[in-house]
């Protein structure tokens, strides 16, 4: 299995973002609410990942996925490989 590129990475990302919000019927403003109540954040910070100009760090994806209870299809990929 060839491991997905960075770009691939951050397309991805900001897609499954868009969508775990969605599903889960939260607006941008409450993703960052509930990452805030996890990790400092500024909600700045979180619109840009939701329009993919930037991307949470490794601490910052952490309180992420643990707030949405959900793993973003590369990173899922990485952990079930290894």
């Amino acid at each position: 299995m060839v491991p997905p590129t960075r770009l691939q990475i951050e397309a991805e990302f900001k897609t499954w973002l868009r969508d775990v919000a969605y599903h889960q019927r939260l607006t941008q403003d409450e993703v960052a609410r509930l990452v805030q109540d996890r990790i400092q954040v500024h909600p700045r910070t979180v619109a840009a990942w939701f329009q993919g100009v930037a991307r949470p760090g490794y601490a910052q994806l952490v309180a992420l996925c643990a707030a949405l209870g959900e793993l973003p299809p590369a990173l899922r990929e990485v952990i079930l490989s290894s």
